[in-house]
């Protein structure tokens, strides 16, 4: 896979503190569980730090402890056997009344976070990053 190219071939100390990476659920976790879930344990594991982001299309932005949205993806992120603080650092939910909005958003919680890395199965949403956020490398994961 493409993804386990670049990832390895990353220099964790190219950063103090090492990379900030941030995987999406739909379509990413969903798809490729088994490989991105152990990618995630080692890039902890290295030092790296790791975060969730997912999308959420919905008329009302809430802040991320208030989004109702958050039970649903702990639960579905623990029926994939990824867990906080073993697997990933944060869980944060970009809300927009369309795609292209929620795409708008994660990349503000990308440019928040200083994130360096953001793998995703959307197009739309890696191109709202690289348009609003072109510090931070995109990776489309396909099958």
């Amino acid at each position: 896979m493409l993804w386990r190219r670049i990832i390895s071939g990353l220099d964790p100390n190219a950063y103090k503190g090492g990379l900030i990476y941030a995987f999406d659920i739909d379509g990413t976790l969903t798809r490729h569980t088994r490989e991105l879930r152990e990618c995630m344990r080692c890039l902890r594991l290295g030092g790296n730090a790791v975060a969730v982001l997912t999308g959420k299309e919905t008329p009302t932005e809430y802040s991320q402890e208030e989004n109702p949205d958050r039970p649903y993806r702990v639960l579905q992120l623990s029926q994939l056997g990824i867990y906080e603080e073993v697997h990933f650092d944060h869980l944060l939910i970009a809300c927009g009344s369309s795609q292209e909005a929620v795409g708008v958003n994660k990349a503000s919680i990308l440019r928040e976070l200083k994130a360096h890395i953001f793998i995703d199965d959307s197009k739309v949403y890696i191109k709202a990053v690289r348009e609003h956020c072109p510090e931070v490398a995109c990776l489309w994961v396909a099958d």
